[in-house]
């Protein structure tokens, strides 16, 4: 808002739609299911649950009921919403939530959150915004989690929060700063305008209205460095390190030089300062550069390298 009135822009802007517009992407066709969209496969996901009891909702999740979601456990549930990843482009997904987490194992509350929050359009925002954002830093000063919150405050246990539900847990959190009931349902309203208008709020539209907005901006912030990007920065020391190992000049390579190839380019990252790659990333990377088979061809693959305009289709 600060940047548009500096510049003279008085209609707001859907700039993490239009930044994730562009892209970096290799021959073949766009939607080509060897490197699908992050972020608009999980925004599809989002839309399907955003209004999922909380109970159907962690079930599936966490089908064993330890409270916590294993790489294995949320691959088999992307799968079972018919998300178009593959199960390594699902462990990048994974890696970057354990990475905003802090957490090696995603628990069931960091999961929830962070899929109610990666979205390609922002939170939206109104006059209740800040109150929104109080309640979830009480929520955390309290050491409990906005879905601990939602649990509690859902006393009927039929998986959403009523007006009184949610008046009745308001008062308990801001004992001294209780909300009229008229300000409670139009502050239910705005939480509902974070999914489906329906008189009654789900845990993902509550946790992203609780949510500090930051998270949100923090999740499209990871999810627009496309993992191909830092390997077009490199493209020209790529296809030195990988036509050095091919002395005959076929234009293959084998996936486990190619890997090499990206390591080293990893090190010459790190001596540089810049980030690396993960693991999981250079798998990923090579997954789609080989598009399933034994070999790369490395030339194809480098030249192809481009950036696309998602939005002109």
């Amino acid at each position: 808002e600060h940047r548009g009135s500096r510049w003279g822009i008085s209609d707001p802007v859907g700039y993490v739609r239009f930044l994730h517009r562009f892209q970096i992407r290799g021959n073949g066709p766009v939607d080509d299911s060897s490197q699908p969209d992050l972020l608009r496969q999980v925004s599809s996901l989002r839309r399907q649950l955003v209004d999922a009891p909380c109970s159907h909702l962690e079930q599936l999740l966490d089908p064993n009921g330890d409270r916590s979601v294993t790489l294995s456990e949320f691959q088999s549930f992307m799968q079972s919403f018919g998300i178009e990843v593959t199960p390594l482009q699902a462990s990048v997904l994974y890696e970057l939530m354990t990475n905003f987490t802090q957490q090696s194992l995603l628990t069931l509350d960091s999961t929830i959150v962070c899929l109610s929050l990666i979205c390609r359009d922002p939170p939206t925002t109104s006059q209740w915004s800040t109150v929104a954002e109080r309640i979830g830093t009480e929520i955390l000063a309290a050491g409990k989690s906005y879905a601990f919150a939602f649990r509690l405050w859902d006393t009927n246990h039929d998986g959403y929060l009523s007006l009184a539900e949610l008046q009745e847990g308001l008062s308990q959190l801001l004992p001294k700063q209780t909300l009229p009931p008229p300000n409670v349902a139009q502050f239910m309203q705005y939480i509902e305008g974070m999914g489906v208008a329906n008189d009654r709020i789900s845990i993902f539209e509550f946790a992203r209205a609780v949510a500090p907005r930051d998270w949100a901006m923090q999740l499209h912030q990871a999810l627009l460095k496309d993992i191909l990007k830092r390997v077009w920065i490199c493209r020209p020391a790529l296809h030195a390190l990988l036509a050095k190992s091919d002395p005959k000049g076929t234009n293959r390579a084998s996936v486990g030089v190619f890997r090499a190839s990206l390591e080293e380019i990893n090190r010459q990252l790190e001596m540089r300062g810049r980030p690396q790659l993960s693991p999981t990333q250079l798998q990923a990377i090579c997954e789609i550069a080989s598009k399933g088979r034994s070999w790369v061809a490395y030339e194809e693959f480098i030249r192809g390298l481009q950036v696309v305009d998602l939005g002109a289709r």
